[in-house]
This record gives structure tokens, C-alpha cells and sequence, in this order.
């Protein structure tokens, strides 16, 4: 990753807001798949609502050449005004090893 923590600021619940970028960096010798796992709003949302995540990842998952990187965008919309949130996104990496293989 390029960057550890993001600040979005002030931002309404009435819209979502600007997308900041974060880079992964694959430094294997082996293609890897990444993908976020953001966690919903502890809070819920309006009454009756089910609970959604604050935090909006795109693409949710990627695959990475050896030696690349890819850029993702995350994006926040609260689900309260005048609140403070606090969230752990994190992103999980893995090999893609055994991929061509043959019965005989």
C-alpha cells in the first residue's frame, strides 16, 4: 500500500463523496489477487434499514501482475451528519500458485 490512513473530512449523508485512491504494489515474482473486506456501519443506518458499509471500494477485487501495482478507489458516505467514523478497510492478498496443472 501507498498510504496508511485517509481522511475524507467533512462530508454529508446525502451524498457520496470524493474518491481517494490507494495504491497496491505487487513486489512477488508470482501474479496475486487483492481484494478489500470493508465492514458494514456499526451503527445500522435509518431505523428499519439494513446495516450498509460507510466505505465503498472499486474495484472490490483485482488482479495484479508481478512487479505492477494496481489503483483502487474508496469512497465514504456516513450514514449520520456531524458524526466521527473510524474504519478499518482491510486488503487481503494472495498468490495465484497451481493454476496450470494436468491429471494423468
Amino acid at each position: 500500500l501507498d498510504i496508511k490512513s485517509i481522511d475524507f473530512g467533512a462530508c454529508s449523508r446525502l451524498r457520496i463523496s470524493d474518491y481517494k485512491q490507494v495504491t497496491v504494489y505487487n513486489d512477488t515474482s508470482a501474479k496475486i489477487t487483492s481484494f478489500w473486506v470493508v465492514p458494514t456501519d456499526p451503527d445500522g443506518g435509518a431505523s428499519g434499514e439494513e446495516p450498509r458499509p460507510v466505505f465503498t471500494v472499486f474495484p472490490e477485487q483485482a488482479d495484479i501482475k508481478p512487479g505492477g501495482s494496481m489503483v483502487f478507489r474508496i469512497a465514504f458516505r456516513p450514514s449520520r451528519d456531524a458524526y466521527y467514523y473510524f474504519q478499518r478497510l482491510e486488503c487481503y492478498s494472495y498468490v495465484k500458485a497451481m493454476r496450470h496443472f494436468r491429471l494423468v
